[in-house]
């Protein structure tokens, strides 16, 4: 009976004070913010782990361990584009590698994540750059004519591993 009174109190909290992840929030954006407004009835879990759990773990992750989480938000569909949002924003090149990785598995319903994703074009972290590229591919193979100049612009780039992802990028698309 605890819990039912703790998850009605943070519902409550949450809604007055929105999503702890300051965004605005929508039906297919965080989960956090589904679950109080009632739009994820199930609390949906992977592996006994909300998305909310998981997308915690990330931060002090080794590499493998964050690509095992990102799969597991991925399997939450769109509803984790708000932590592949939070993560391009980060401080870390690594977390925001994680973040254009996550949008890039969620696929098309990731598009609102587009701008985030074309500023990472710019990162000073070339693996940044890249991971932008694969998400960015990702949408090229259903909206070419809204990615197509980002892409092509990443072929200057200094570094060869840039250049090659922004080459597989355009060939995944379909661009030859």
């Amino acid at each position: 009976m605890r819990c039912f009174y703790l998850v009605t109190a943070v519902a409550l909290v949450t809604s007055l004070t929105g999503c702890s992840l300051q965004h605005t929030c929508s039906p297919t954006c965080c989960p956090l913010c589904c679950e109080v407004q009632g739009t994820n009835p199930q609390n949906e879990v992977r592996d006994g782990l909300s998305a909310a759990q998981w997308a915690a773990r990330v931060k002090g992750a080794d590499t493998w361990a964050q690509q095992e989480i990102i799969l597991k938000l991925a399997s939450f569909g769109p509803s984790s584009l708000c932590y592949a949002m939070e993560w391009m924003g980060s401080e870390a090149p690594g977390t925001r590698y994680s973040g254009a990785e996550l949008a890039r598995m969620i696929g098309a319903p990731a598009s609102p994540a587009l701008p985030a994703l074309r500023t990472l074009l710019h990162d000073k972290q070339p693996v940044v750059r890249i991971g932008a590229l694969r998400a960015l591919a990702t949408f090229a193979k259903d909206d070419l004519e809204a990615v197509v100049k980002d892409l092509a612009r990443a072929l200057d780039a200094e570094e060869w591993e840039v250049r090659y992802h922004a080459t597989s990028a355009l060939a995944a698309a379909g661009y030859h």
